[in-house]
């Protein structure tokens, strides 16, 4: 038996929104130069000077973005994946597949992996449709 549609799409959106990208506030939807700079301003203080508290006016701190992604790899690690007869006995030994916004990967993968430097992955963009895998060891590969 199958959940109501009502149900899965709000659990689809749901998850969406909690592995959407960062919430930018009072810059969401604007393009002019002012915004960029603040935006990378606030980037640069976020991932080279460790200031995870700090937001824009009405967006999301490094904090709470990190936080975010801190509960989506951990419900991934309990999740039971293997009911396919062709899965992985160990169930952390089988892939999950996330996709995201690069911006979310520059912010919360230097602070959840394990010897990844924040300001050499500062540096490092994620082309569009690229790919980079977290281990369950906590090591990255990519972009």
């Amino acid at each position: 038996m199958s959940p109501p549609r009502h149900s899965a799409r709000s659990s689809l959106a749901t998850a969406a929104a909690r592995h959407s990208e960062y919430d930018v506030g009072e810059l969401e939807g604007r393009a002019d130069p002012d915004a960029w700079a603040a935006y990378a301003d606030l980037e640069r203080r976020w991932l080279l000077s460790g200031e995870g508290s700090v937001r824009h006016l009405g967006g999301e701190s490094a904090d709470e973005v990190v936080a975010r992604v801190r509960d989506f790899l951990a419900r991934c690690a309990r999740t039971p994946r293997g009911s396919h007869p062709a899965a992985a006995a160990d169930p952390l030994e089988e892939p999950v597949v996330a996709v995201c916004h690069g911006g979310l990967l520059r912010l919360a993968l230097p602070r959840v992996a394990s010897g990844l430097d924040a300001a050499e992955w500062f540096r490092t963009r994620v082309p569009n449709c690229g790919v980079v895998l977290l281990r369950p060891d906590g090591t990255v590969r990519g972009p």
